[in-house]
């Protein structure tokens, strides 16, 4: 018996784990148990179900399975093929299709598979062959009729719940994963919908590939799709309760009659009675020739599911969970986990090699900054609402400083000294304090941008790079648009470069720092806040509010580099050729230009 799926599924084992996190809302620095002592395994070629009341531990587990919980102590063992993958390999040959679609809202479906193609296939299998697996997945998902089709987004319609769910699986399925996770692919979709998606997934099984899903409410029918074979060998449904496992086994008629031969489950006051109505309803939605699958699985998933919800509302979740500790189940769900561990030996060279790969991406940092710029950054510079929010501020302020400073460089009377001052201190605090533009960018990018990476679709540095290239490309254009409009408009003295370069510089410190405060803040209300009040901090410490010498000398320790407007007045100085070492921002207004 091999330890891996006959076209490239994997067997998952999981053995007495048990996961932790701190107890924030303790004193004592106590602990709380997500997951408790769960073992269990999954096997190719069959699809498995994680259930459980919201709370139970289905997601903690599922993202502890694809190595995406980083937070918190986890204990026990989590084995592929019965040995321990590295990072990297869970990246690269396991597939995870997130609850809420995350995808990019300006590309069509055929370009989003595309694009995640060129950066998780190898760069020398060539485009064709890329080309090639896209059109195979977009006729297996029944995303031909829409391939054209942009995803859009809430302002702009595009693509239906339904083919946003379907083009996530594509995602997950682009590399030919050998294990795929799904967390709660039925979430927000209709009935008819679920069931479709359901049934695409399930039709993946005959490939050999191993599928985990966690499922809340599941329709009748989709429920029927899960693997009803003896419990002895596939095990498609786990139960879960306040993180303690009180079902591990076969969905159907073996679950219902291993509960209903519990006492708990007689006592609980949930009576096991067919809900005729129901039947009828679901017999007419599904045809006349379903309706027996209806009613089976009304009257044993739906009465199943309804048990633990109530045993985890009333607290009676350890009473089912000690149960199966005493099972015969538990016994045969162990033994069955030692059988595929110590099958480890069996698994092929080439499958050896995959779980001890090391690097978490597949092509080299410049072929995916080059895939990043082509798929987005040249998209958003052909976006007009891109654009609009980081040039049509330039022109309004340009337009603003002219009107209000109109030709005041060219007159260098003492009366003018302050004019001048405020149009040099106004030239450098304007672009951080319009760095708020940026932030919301980072910060809306975030879910994409963690799952793209939990995918191994690129590095940190090459997101960072393509992030700069694309603010940066459109500040020299802003930047010189603002210099000419201000500098002829107001008569600046000195090279029109170095006035040109100060704006830039600092227009770019604005964009650094509003990444910065970005990717370290929660929330965008809380950047949006955040920034502001640090550019303001910097600006009254940059000697043009109040000269360095009054300053308290507790708010002398902020470092004068720091400060934008005080090296933006250094800069103009050595435009004028006086440059000087000893030169502080606030000279320009009491000592003149």
């Amino acid at each position: 018996m091999q330890s891996f799926g006959e076209v490239g599924g994997m067997n998952v084992t999981i053995k007495d784990l048990t996961y932790s996190v701190a107890n924030h809302a303790s004193k004592k620095r106590e602990t709380i148990n997500l997951l408790t002592g769960i073992t269990g395994f999954f096997e190719p070629r069959a699809m498995s179900a994680l259930m459980g009341p919201s709370g139970s531990g289905k997601t903690t587990l599922l993202d502890l399975l694809a190595g995406r919980k980083t937070a918190g102590r986890a204990t026990g063992e989590i084995l592929f093929a019965g040995n321990k993958p590295t990072r990297a390999f869970l990246r690269r040959y396991t597939g995870y299709v997130e609850q809420f679609d995350t995808l990019l809202p300006g590309l069509t479906v055929e370009e989003m598979l595309l694009y995640t193609a060129e950066l998780t296939r190898p760069r020398q299998e060539g485009r064709a062959a890329k080309r090639d697996a896209v059109e195979e997945l977009l006729d297996k998902l029944a995303l031909t009729t829409c391939r054209g089709v942009k995803i859009g987004n809430p302002l702009e319609k595009g693509i239906s719940g339904g083919q946003a769910k379907r083009t996530n699986i594509g995602i997950a399925l682009i590399t030919n994963p050998r294990v795929l996770m799904l967390d709660e692919p039925t979430s927000g979709l209709d009935s008819f919908t679920a069931n479709e998606v359901i049934s695409l997934v399930k039709g993946l099984t005959s490939e050999g590939v191993t599928i985990v899903a966690t499922i809340h409410s599941p329709t009748a029918y989709a429920f029927s799709l899960f693997d009803r074979r003896a419990p002895l060998r596939v095990c498609s449904l786990m139960m879960l309760v306040k993180g303690r496992l009180v079902y591990f086994g076969a969905s159907g008629a073996p679950a219902v009659d291993y509960m209903r031969s519990l006492p708990a489950a007689h006592t609980s006051g949930l009576s096991y009675q067919p809900n005729l109505n129901e039947v009828v309803r679901l017999g007419i939605g599904f045809g006349s020739i379903l309706l027996p699958l209806a009613a089976y699985c009304v009257v044993h998933e739906e009465w199943f599911v309804d048990l633990f919800a109530l045993a985890d509302r009333r607290g009676d979740a350890a009473v089912f969970a000690d149960a199966y500790e005493a099972s015969e189940l538990k016994k045969v769900t162990e033994k069955r986990v030692s059988q595929l561990v110590s099958e480890r030996h069996l698994v092929p060279s080439a499958v050896a090699r995959e779980l001890a790969v090391r690097h978490a991406t597949v092509t080299p940092w410049w072929w995916s900054l080059w895939v990043l710029l082509r798929y987005r950054t040249f998209l958003n510079w052909r976006d007009p609402s891109f654009l609009a929010a980081r040039l049509a501020d330039k022109v309004v302020m340009g337009a603003l400083l002219v009107t209000l400073f109109w030709g005041m460089g060219a007159d260098f009377s003492l009366e003018n000294y302050l004019n001048i001052a405020a149009l040099l201190f106004m030239w450098c605090t304007i672009p951080a304090f319009g760095a708020a533009t940026f932030v919301p960018s980072l910060v809306m990018e975030r879910p994409l941008f963690v799952r793209e990476r939990h995918d191994g679709l690129y590095r940190v540095s090459t997101y960072l790079m393509m992030k700069m290239i694309e603010e940066i490309g459109i500040a020299i254009v802003g930047s010189i648009m603002m210099a000419v409009i201000v500098y002829f408009g107001a008569k600046m003295q000195g090279s029109f470069l170095v006035v040109w370069m100060v704006y830039f510089a600092t227009l770019c410190v604005g964009i650094t720092m509003a990444y910065s405060i970005s990717a370290l803040c929660p929330t965008i209300d809380v950047a949006n806040a955040a920034l502001p009040t640090y550019v303001a901090t910097l600006t009254f410490v940059s000697g043009f509010i109040i000269r360095f010498d009054n300053i308290p000398v507790w708010w002398r320790l902020c470092p004068r580099s720091s400060a934008p407007a005080d090296n933006s007045a250094r800069s103009y100085r050595v435009s004028r050729g006086r440059p000087r070492r000893d030169l502080r921002a606030g000279d320009a207004l009491w000592n003149g230009p």
